[in-house]
């Protein structure tokens, strides 16, 4: 079960799978066929690279696919609390019923306001591939708050 287990072990196993030149890393031909075992179309490759190779190096190394899958992780679990008919997505009808179930600080963000962050094709529903692109993107999540990164004050 991909949820319960560490992001570490898992790394260690695709690393083991998909590294066919044994350099400890994923090139973007093997990434190509991991995706593909996923059922990512192949012209997505050059895209989902980019994102999981955080240094631009060419290659994906265990420490990145290690964050790559921390990332998913946290995304199902997002959807998972969010989702509590088990659609496999959440619309802002779940957000609203997590707002009234735990009600937020005065000035905390709407139920409309979560979804538009995070629903990106606005088609009204947020599942785990968005919430994996708006985190890559530079969303945050903060306990049951999801939203965009705020900039570091500046220091004076």
């Amino acid at each position: 079960d991909v949820d319960n287990m560490d992001a570490a072990t898992i790394a260690a196993a695709v690393l083991a799978r998909y590294d066919m030149d044994a350099s400890d890393s994923i090139n973007e031909t093997e990434f190509a066929r991991l995706i593909g075992d996923f059922g990512i179309a192949a012209d997505e490759t050059a895209a989902y690279f980019a994102d999981w190779d955080d240094d631009a190096d060419g290659t994906i190394t265990g420490a990145e696919l290690r964050a790559g899958i921390d990332m998913i992780q946290q995304a199902r679990k997002i959807v998972s609390d969010y989702d509590l008919a088990g659609k496999g997505w959440f619309d802002v009808a779940d957000i609203q019923a997590a707002i009234d179930a735990n009600p937020p600080e005065p000035g905390a963000p709407t139920a409309a306001e979560i979804m538009a962050w995070w629903d990106l094709d606005s088609n009204g529903k947020v599942d785990v591939r968005e919430l994996i692109t708006g985190l890559y993107a530079g969303g945050s999540v903060k306990g049951d708050e999801a939203g965009t990164t705020e900039p570091a004050p500046e220091s004076a």
